[in-house]
């Protein structure tokens, strides 16, 4: 209610700056940003009414809406690209193949959010084998846990070849 309530501030003092020809380029980029942090912590509420109660997540909820919010904000103020920049030229592992900063941080992002994809569908799995009553027990967790760590590999993988190493190998 607060973020709304500031987002309806905002837009009405700015609607109101606009019609008397001030000039409110600030206050437009405070209600970007007001608005974009209360979309960022409606998703993450989301999310947490998906995962449900008692998980990592919920622990984890403001620190991950804070981060993304301040990427989001980095982007509309015009400063991510300078950051990314800045992170493209510091070089981690000298040699041929050029692996920097910016490549070990968007790495991490991207294993970040496929554990967390992993963990939404191997809950749904999970829950779909628990009902099955025609297979053993023991064998329903063990497809659920396969299935977990075979897309937990694979979202590993994806996120360090996308940082710029080389899994071929």
């Amino acid at each position: 209610a607060p973020m709304f309530i500031g987002t309806v501030a905002l837009f009405a003092l700015h609607l109101l700056l606009s019609e008397f020809g001030a000039r409110a380029g600030a206050l437009y980029v405070a209600l970007q940003l007001t608005l974009a942090l209360a979309l960022v912590r409606l998703c993450t509420f989301g999310m947490r009414l998906l995962l449900g109660r008692e998980t990592w997540f919920d622990a984890w909820e403001g620190r991950i809406a804070v981060a993304i919010w301040l990427i989001i904000a980095l982007e509309l103020v015009g400063s991510l690209g300078k950051i990314q920049a800045a992170l493209e030229h510091v070089h981690l592992i000298p040699g041929r193949d050029v692996f920097t900063l910016w490549g070990l941080v968007k790495g991490i992002v991207i294993v970040t959010v496929f554990v967390f994809v992993t963990t939404l569908v191997a809950r749904t799995v999970e829950r779909r084998l628990m009902r099955l009553g025609s297979i053993a027990l023991s064998t329903r967790i063990g497809i659920s846990k396969f299935i977990y760590f075979v897309l937990l590999g694979i979202g590993v993988l994806l996120g360090i070849n996308t940082a710029g190493v080389d899994v071929t190998t």
